[in-house]
């Protein structure tokens, strides 16, 4: 019985010990104002804030993500169209270290 104690112990030990977030800062270019970031494995978007001065800082756990990035603009009718400049793949990796990302968006 206690055998089984310890072991429930070291294995919730060990769960807290390996499911930190890593900070990650995402840097945003003029033509992609906004971001949505999704997690690879479930779809589920995850939280990251608003951005300030086009950066958004928020953590994630360790995984694969999906960003896609988006600008918005006002047409003459005053109607406001979003538009997705792009999707990328963003590797977190599982650090104590704050992971920095930079997004460049190009338009032909």
């Amino acid at each position: 019985m206690k055998f089984k104690r310890l072991l429930f112990l070291l294995l919730g030990v060990q769960c807290c010990m390996t499911s930190h977030a890593t900070s990650v800062k995402l840097n945003l270019s003029t033509l992609s104002r906004t971001a949505i970031v999704t997690s690879k494995s479930t779809g589920e978007a995850i939280e990251i804030g608003e951005p300030t001065n086009a950066v958004y800082n928020f953590d994630a756990a360790a995984g694969t993500y999906v960003v896609t990035v988006c600008d918005t603009k006002t047409n003459k009718d005053g109607s406001v169209t979003e538009a997705t400049n792009g999707t990328i793949e963003m590797d977190v990796p599982d650090s104590s270290d704050q992971f920095d990302v930079k997004i460049i968006t190009c338009t032909l």
